[in-house]
């Protein structure tokens, strides 16, 4: 049957009445609408409809580049532990700020041109971030086992003690015989005949990497063999751009800039503190005056504070020092603890094929490195900086202190290990991402540009302007021992000690590409076997 009136709206009966359908006709021309009561299901949809939508909680960009299929309320895995808890709330800042600094990495140099190429694919980036991490924390694991103690204050003065000794001995071969050939050898040329390194590139062309690229690739590749799980290590398209990720952008950029004198100058005035506004000394009266009760009683007041100050600090340090004594000692007991166990069975196990390739962990110690001075290395780099062959008192300044640390070298063995741990932080390392993201990424999380170098003349400025500042580091006696008796003899001592770290890039490379060796080799001692 036909019905007057447009149909307005239907409404169905609930299935559970067993009732059909029924179309409800509502005419327009009637003056009032019939009101019905509302079912649930109306109240429902018109209560969803009013409320006010929730607001959005603003996504990290790690978590939309790196892991774009994670729950936003699922936390990040930590990257880093450190020995510490999870919820510690410095680790969780670590680990922020290192997937913050990766996918800011990653959206620089992979996603700008791989979306191009894939703009759909979304699975490329969470492949590359799982590799870093897995090479990350093998390189926690392993960094775990190496002795810091020996590498900061043994091998590395030694090498840097023969960086420094290398250069004196290609500057006094430029004015020998040895130098009349041609083309006429520059101390660079002389410098590498002493040092020759496969991934130094002498005599290249303005603009060439000095480090090797081709070098820095086959050690990456090694260092992924050794780092990476099998699944990961077969996908060849992920480990070639973590390769060029890590050989090229990082490695190459950071040692093409490190290796600039300038640069090394800039480093070095910017962590000294700038020298402190002496006021000028008020002219005195030449008249003698008698000085009154008052002023008399002042002195006196003034000289009792400052004796009670003075044994204050000597009791506030010597219950620092007895507290880091204390606090040293635990440590140490912790460390040697869980690795005695794991050493043993680590020389049992690899005694036939390996016998003493790779070096032990950190609580074996060679009988030899046993019986040295701790601080032996890093004294003698000292005394060859400032050439302290012709100065009697610097001489007897470092020889006192061999004795000191000679006697104290039970004390000292539990003592800089645990300062060392206390200074390599989460928030030392927190600082450290921080600032390469400043450096690296200063345009709003984009790469700037490069920066322009300083001319000549602004180089050799920062040289003179950090030539001065560390002469005013020391007060005048104490830079009368050290440095020398005189203004002039102190500058050329400081020039002198300065020269081998300014003289050029490809001299700094030798120095550069030489500690990474040693560090790499200390991570990875797989490394040192011949193949």
């Amino acid at each position: 049957a036909c019905m007057d009136g447009p149909i307005r709206s239907v409404s169905w009966v609930s299935a559970k009445t067993g009732q059909q359908p029924v179309t409800e006709v509502v005419d327009s021309n009637l003056p009032k609408v019939a009101h019905r009561t509302p079912t649930i299901r109306s109240r429902s949809i018109r209560s969803g409809t009013s409320e006010p939508p929730k607001p959005k909680v603003p996504v990290s960009l790690a978590r939309r580049l790196l892991f774009p299929n994670l729950p936003p309320t699922t936390p990040l895995p930590p990257i880093l532990t450190l020995g510490l808890s999870e919820d510690d709330p410095t680790l969780v800042e670590l680990n922020k700020e290192l997937y913050d600094f990766l996918a800011l990495a990653l959206r620089a140099f992979v996603q700008v041109w791989w979306g191009q190429i894939t703009p759909r694919d979304r699975d490329l980036i969470p492949q590359i971030t799982r590799v870093i991490i897995h090479v990350i924390q093998d390189i926690e694991q392993r960094a775990s086992s190496v002795d810091l103690s020996n590498l900061v204050l043994h091998q590395i003065p030694t090498l840097v003690d023969l960086h420094v000794n290398d250069y004196r001995v290609a500057a006094m071969r430029m004015g020998t015989a040895f130098t009349n050939t041609s083309p006429s050898p520059t101390i660079a040329g002389l410098f590498h005949m002493l040092q020759p390194h496969v991934a130094i590139q002498t005599n290249q062309e303005v603009g060439t990497p000095i480090i090797s690229e081709v070098y820095l690739r086959q050690l990456v590749e090694n260092i992924l063999k050794l780092s990476l799980p099998p699944e990961d290590w077969e996908s060849e398209t992920e480990r070639c751009i973590v390769r060029e990720i890590l050989a090229c952008v990082v490695l190459g950029n950071v040692f093409k800039k490190l290796a600039q004198p300038w640069f090394l100058h800039q480093i070095i005035l910017g962590l000294l503190k700038p020298p402190s506004i002496q006021p000028e000394p008020s002219k005195s009266s030449s008249r003698f005056h008698v000085p009154s009760v008052q002023v008399l009683v002042i002195f006196v007041l003034s000289a009792m504070q400052t004796i009670s100050s003075l044994a204050l600090t000597v009791i506030s340090t010597f219950q620092y020092i007895m507290t880091l004594t204390h606090a040293a000692n635990r440590s140490h007991e912790r460390r040697k603890r869980p690795q005695r166990k794991d050493t043993s069975e680590s020389i049992m196990s690899l005694s036939s094929s390996l016998e003493g390739k790779i070096e032990t962990p950190t609580e074996i110690i060679p009988e030899d490195m046993a019986n040295e001075d701790i601080l032996l290395p890093s004294l003698k780099l000292v005394g060859d900086l400032i050439q302290v062959e012709d100065r009697l008192p610097i001489n007897t300044v470092l020889l006192l202190l061999r004795l000191s640390s000679r006697l104290c070298q039970p004390w000292l063995e539990k003592l800089i290990p645990f300062m060392l741990y206390r200074i390599i932080s989460p928030m030392s390392l927190i600082g450290a991402i921080q600032a390469g993201k400043r450096a690296l990424f200063p345009n709003d999380g984009w790469p700037g540009p490069a920066p322009a170098e300083p001319t000549i003349e602004e180089q050799l400025l920062l040289r003179e302007q950090l030539e001065g500042r560390l002469s005013e580091l020391c007060q005048p006696y104490v830079a009368s021992v050290i440095l020398g008796s005189s203004r002039r003899i102190q500058a050329l001592t400081v020039k002198q000690a300065l020269d081998p770290f300014s003289e050029s890039a490809e001299i700094n490379s030798h120095l550069l590409i030489m500690l990474m060796d040693l560090v790499t080799s200390e991570l990875w001692p797989e490394l040192n076997q011949s193949s």
